[in-house]
């Protein structure tokens, strides 16, 4: 008699671990039977789509906060337009250092004065291989491509952009497929602004015109023009200067010269005189010491191309 209590607890406490045994065994049951079951190729290639957009969504913001991460819409760039702390800074030579997380040197020198709805051209060094690829973004974030950019050496290159708008504008390059990138930030001028840029009488454009064999300057140029100028050996402010001028153009076209100082005023040709189909005499006064660029253009202006030129202090 006195065993019968014993035994109905001990039943009743056998019957708890079973229903207890269920709870926890019959989620995993349930699981395992769910994934035996054979999903519909219908069902399986929309879990495979889903995954893919999934992946592309993720890479897309991924790179969007890598290249946003120099300008966020609370920082003071958005708010005022200003670089401030951010511009990138110079080194001994004058050029802005870009800012890369890999292997590459950015080295990048403007050659002029830069402001908004004007042509400038910059002087870029990127280490690397492959083309250059480049991109100019505002603090708004809206961007641009150049509208001209062009191999000068191993790792040089000349560029031009035309910033349509004053404020600080992030550039950023990239090289060996985008596996070498980086940025340099800047301030660009309104028109008609004062300007804080450095004294550009002294900035030195030298390296960007190369030479050929004969010494004579080798003009930039997209098109099918050959451009060769021969100018004297010391080339001084305020002296008259005769430059032998070569440009190819298929007929008997004008020659037409002008030159643009680094703080974006310009100068005429004294005289153009031809000596052939495509040889001229260029005769140039430069009122000013710094970095020049020589244009000339042919056939209207269809045919046009670039030499730079460093003018020295005349003695």
């Amino acid at each position: 008699m006195h065993g019968e209590p014993e035994d109905e607890l001990e039943d009743a406490l056998r019957a708890q671990l079973r229903d207890l045994d269920l709870v926890a065994v019959t989620p995993y049951v349930a699981l395992r039977q769910r994934a035996s079951k054979r999903r519909s190729p219908r069902r399986s290639f929309a879990v495979a789509a889903g995954a893919v957009v999934v992946i592309l969504i993720g890479a897309t913001v991924g790179d969007r906060l890598r290249e946003s991460r120099s300008v966020t819409p609370s920082s003071a760039a958005v708010a005022n337009g200003d670089c401030g702390a951010r511009t990138s800074q110079l080194d001994a030579s004058g050029r802005l250092v870009g800012v890369a997380k890999d292997s590459t040197t950015i080295l990048i020198r403007p050659l002029s004065e830069v402001r908004s709805e004007t042509d400038t051209w910059f002087d870029w060094y990127m280490t690397g291989g492959g083309l250059l690829a480049v991109y100019a973004e505002s603090a708004d974030g809206s961007r641009i491509a150049p509208t001209f950019n062009e191999p000068v050496g191993h790792d040089s290159f000349l560029v031009r952009f035309r910033l349509p708008g004053a404020g600080c504008w992030q550039l950023h390059s990239e090289r060996s497929g985008g596996q070498l990138s980086g940025d340099v930030w800047l301030q660009v001028l309104a028109p008609g602004a004062a300007t804080a840029s450095p004294n550009y009488a002294n900035v030195d454009c030298g390296a960007t015109s190369p030479r050929d064999a004969a010494g004579r300057l080798i003009g930039t140029t997209r098109d099918s023009t050959a451009i060769l100028v021969t100018g004297p050996a010391d080339v001084g402010a305020g002296t008259d200067l005769t430059f032998t001028w070569q440009m190819t153009s298929g007929d008997a076209s004008p020659l037409i010269v002008y030159a643009q100082h680094a703080d974006g005023s310009r100068i005429a040709a004294n005289s153009i005189e031809p000596l052939g189909s495509d040889d001229f005499v260029v005769r140039l006064v430069f009122p000013k010491p710094g970095c020049w660029r020589l244009h000339s253009d042919r056939i209207g202006g269809k045919l046009s191309g670039d030499v730079w030129i460093q003018v020295s202090l005349r003695r």
